[in-house]
């Protein structure tokens, strides 16, 4: 593989950096989330901006989404 990927040693889904991924519903986002096995390891907060909640995907990795504040 070309472009950083290492093959020959296995995947760990813990550090690195957060993906953040911007949606308009984040309840809608959640639920979906739950439907295709996602879990949620933080509930939805506020931070200057708008609200967010982390997820762990079914590779186990941390992704968070987030929505404007109104």
């Amino acid at each position: 593989l070309k472009g950083g990927f290492v093959a020959d040693q296995a995947v760990t889904p813990s550090g690195g950096a957060l993906v953040i991924v911007y949606c308009v519903d984040l309840a809608d986002a959640q639920q979906r989330i739950l439907a295709a096995g996602g879990e949620i390891v933080q509930a939805v907060f506020a931070f200057p901006g708008g609200r967010r909640f982390h997820f762990r995907d079914l590779d186990g990795y941390v992704l968070a989404v987030w929505s404007d504040a109104s």
